[in-house]
């Protein structure tokens, strides 16, 4: 097979799968408009099966092309009105449409592919009609259709294991790269000898006539320890410059690489409207399927994950759900139900609906099963609501259906999807909706192995928590503890909502019976929502965020839900991560316990000051939960703008600030700052997430005594930077 046929193929796969979309959203269009066909856009569907028809004869698909050549006479025929396009019609089309993704599935690009037998039905469609309708007007020629893509990107065949290898790859580059920090830091040891070993030696009590002799030779011992001196200055600047470079472009590959898996939804997920037509002709029922959202781009892994267990909601929404044709008419509603599939983006996670308009869930029907399944006397009484449904549904093996088949009741049940969602660290729920219907909703993480983590501290072992479930970080007074309903919880901040409170160490099985309080009896606080749970997890220490490659754990820790894998964070230490959905789910079924050790009042503090500016609250407690474990008093800015007012009110002996902010940045702050006498002596850092050469000269030349990088901060930077200054 030469180059040229090799791209054509390769353009030919893609081009068909869009033809065939656009025709099925159009005739989707119709459905819902009861079949009235006179607002159908007949050009666009004509243009787009015609276009079919070039592509595959540009391939040597004869039986593809055939079959598209009849599907143009049944549009002209239809748009003429020599036949209606009703419901019969459409059926013979999607049977078409699924019979061409069959057989273009089964080629391989070499052999030509027999006569498809879906051109029975339209042929048979043909002979009835009353009338030869012409052709509309003339479209764009096959090649002109194929080839005009070109430009806008070309097909690439890339194997999906080597692509993941690749983003493995690039992740540990990454958190190879951060080893330069601790290069640093022995360097920055070394220089600190240096500086003490010259301080003894000129020093005037221990450095005078009666201690050296000879004068020449105490002054080579000081042109010796200079030289020293600047060459380790100099090895630490280069040292510093390489790493600093590496690590940059180390992330931007990661993050070039981990773009390439982000797809169209519709590229996965794009033929679940075939699992539900032919799950409805195996059970005697008409089913339409809409998909809507279908550009919204993911994860391929995640898309992969959530096939299967979308298609089993599909064929549960069809076997439970849609009624017979018969029993929907009597009931009002069109003979034909309609299942939608709604895919969403809401931060950084990807949302699945499937909601059907047929009976609902049979709340009685599920207790009874339960009570069969002697599963409510273990969940408490059983209220049916949908918290309360999707517990029953979800068990393993639980299942309604009264006989075995391929389309419902195999004995497994919906646990198969939950379980599938939870090890993607995401959340599932069921739901009956108005005025009749069922509505299934998966929310998962839109990247499955690239993602930030917070690093946190628990019991002495190191533990990282995936940022997207994270939503708040609170330093409160243990005493800000009460009880309710038997179980700590605690107001938060600016909310009166009562947030349940839960041990990190105790969900771990970590034998704790107290939560630790930081100096001044404070605790830290991690405030996380995954679906519709929410909980405060108590921590001992919250270290640090940075970007990661999550490593799975199925051979290394069989049947541990509470953790989704591992990661290699800075110096290539290995830790654990904890699946949110199902810590969120351990802390709402457990029994949670907090106590706290008698904290004695705080003395008053005539520790350093140091003022923390940024627009993040995120951002503000990380750092000041940082800076306070080190024993530094913190105040917090919101701003540039707030941080000139509280530098008069309080000097503080340090100023961090963030340089994206309103009202006045951190270069304007920054500049006030060294322009005004009063604050000119106090040292600035800036921490930032901008990372350019140019950023990074304006600083330092506006006079900031650091300049740390968000993308690789961690406590060690921070840490280093303060102790240097300070």
């Amino acid at each position: 097979m030469s180059a040229i046929q090799e791209r054509l193929i390769a353009a030919f796969r893609i081009e068909y799968r869009d033809h065939l979309q656009t025709v099925r959203a159009l005739l989707g269009e119709l459905a819902a408009a009861g079949y009235d066909s006179s607002g159908f856009n007949f050009a666009e569907a004509y243009r787009r099966v015609h276009s079919l028809k070039g592509a595959a004869r540009a391939v040597g698909l004869g039986a593809i092309e055939a079959l598209s050549h009849r599907l143009e006479t049944l549009m002209a025929q239809c748009q003429s009105g020599g036949r209606p396009l009703d419901r019969a019609t459409v059926a013979v089309i999607h049977a078409a449409f699924d019979d061409i993704e069959d057989s273009v599935a089964r080629w391989s690009g070499g052999a030509e592919i027999p006569p498809l037998q879906s051109q029975t039905g339209v042929e048979e469609l043909l002979a009835g009609s009353t009338a030869v309708a012409p052709a509309p007007a003339p479209v764009a020629a096959p090649y002109e259709s194929m080839m005009s893509r070109a430009p806008a990107g070309e097909a690439a065949r890339v194997d999906a294991g080597s692509l993941d290898v690749l983003l493995r790859r690039a992740g540990e580059l990454v958190a190879t790269s951060r080893q330069y920090e601790l290069e640093q830091s022995d360097l920055r040891a070394l220089e600190r000898i240096v500086d003490q070993l010259e301080h003894n030696l000129i020093k005037p009590d221990a450095f005078n006539r009666s201690a050296v002799d000879d004068a020449a030779a105490a002054n080579a011992v000081r042109a010796l320890l200079d030289r020293a001196k600047n060459q380790v200055k100099g090895m630490r600047y280069r040292q510093w410059n390489a790493g600093w470079r590496r690590d940059r472009l180390s992330r931007q590959l990661f993050r070039d690489v981990r773009a390439l898996r982000i797809v169209p939804a519709e590229t996965v997920l794009g033929d679940m409207d075939r699992t539900a037509r032919d799950a409805a002709r195996q059970l005697g029922k008409q089913v339409f399927v809409t998909i809507r959202g279908g550009d919204t781009r993911a994860d391929r892994d995640v898309l992969q994950a959530l096939k299967d267990p979308i298609m089993h909601l599909l064929r549960n929404a069809v076997a439970h759900g849609i009624e017979l044709p018969e029993q929907r008419m009597r009931n009002g509603k069109a003979s034909e139900g309609r299942v939608t599939i709604h895919i969403s983006t809401q931060r950084s996670h990807l949302l699945v609906s499937i909601r059907d308009d047929g009976a609902g869930l049979d709340r009685e029907r599920i207790r009874l099963a339960a009570e069969q399944h002697g599963l409510v006397s273990g969940i408490g009484e059983f209220s049916g609501e949908a918290a309360d449904l999707t517990r029953v549904l979800v068990r393993p093996g639980f299942s309604t259906a009264e006989t075995i088949s391929e389309i419902s009741g195999r004995g497994v049940g919906l646990s198969v999807v939950d379980e599938a969602v939870r090890r993607l660290q995401g959340t599932f729920r069921l739901a009956t909706v108005a005025p009749s219907g069922t509505e299934a909703t998966i929310t998962v993480p839109l990247a499955a192995i690239g993602s930030r983590v917070l690093e946190v501290r628990c019991q002495g072992e190191a533990f990282a928590i995936p940022i997207h479930a994270v939503q708040r970080l609170h330093r409160l007074p243990v005493d800000a503890a009460q009880m309710a309903d038997g179980a700590p919880a605690v107001a938060l901040p600016g909310s009166k909502e009562l947030v349940p409170l839960v041990s990190l160490g105790y969900l771990l099985g970590l034998d704790r019976d107290r939560v630790s309080a930081t100096a001044g009896g404070m605790m830290a606080v991690i405030l996380m929502r995954s679906g519709g749970a929410v909980a405060g997890i108590v921590v001992d220490e919250l270290v640090s965020v940075e970007d990661a490659v999550i490593h799975g754990t199925e051979d290394t820790l069989p049947g541990h839900e509470l953790l989704a894998g591992v990661v290699s964070l800075s110096g290539g230490n290995i830790i654990s991560v904890i699946n949110p959905s199902a810590m969120l789910k351990a802390a709402a079924e457990v029994p949670r316990h907090l106590s706290a050790a008698p904290v004695a009042a705080p003395q008053e503090s005539h520790a350093p000051l140091i003022l923390v500016v940024d627009d993040s609250i995120t951002t503000r407690t990380l750092e000041r939960s940082i800076l306070e474990a080190m024993g530094y008093r913190v105040k917090l800015g919101v701003d540039g703008r707030n941080a000139l007012s509280l530098l008069v009110e309080e000097r503080p002996d340090l100023v961090i600030s963030d340089i994206e902010m309103p009202r006045m940045d951190g270069f304007e702050l920054l500049y006030a700052m060294k322009n005004d006498e009063r604050f000119s002596g106090i040292p600035v850092i800036l921490v930032t997430s901008r990372d350019s050469d140019n950023d990074r000269r304006k600083g330092l030349t506006l006079g900031a005594s650091a300049y740390i990088v968000k993308q690789s901060f961690d406590q060690r930077q921070l840490i280093e930077a303060v102790e240097q200054i300070l």
